[in-house]
């Protein structure tokens, strides 16, 4: 394993099948010291947890294909909730 460590990111996982690829996922990028401070069974979840978070995200893994807003429905809304996105934007 490599000696870099991301253990100053924060990251997001959005996956329905909570019993075996949410804890799975969440096992990978612990493993790389990353840390997953927010879950979500859906798009749905992850926008609403997204808005009221305490703790910034920086990077969201998403399940593609969920019954209830997958990764290619929630992309633009997740956008929305990002505030270090829309500093960016202004900036340029």
């Amino acid at each position: 394993m490599s000696d870099k460590t991301f253990d100053s990111i924060s990251v997001m996982v959005v996956d329905d099948d909570d019993v075996l690829s949410q804890p799975a996922v969440t096992r990978i990028v612990e493993n790389l010291r990353a840390r997953v401070s927010l879950t979500a069974l859906n798009g749905r979840e992850a926008v609403e947890r997204l808005e009221d978070r305490a703790v910034p995200v920086h990077l969201i893994i998403c399940d593609v294909e969920m019954p209830e807003m997958g990764a290619d429905s929630n992309s633009p809304a997740v956008s929305g909730t990002a505030p270090s996105r829309t500093a960016r934007t202004s900036q340029s």
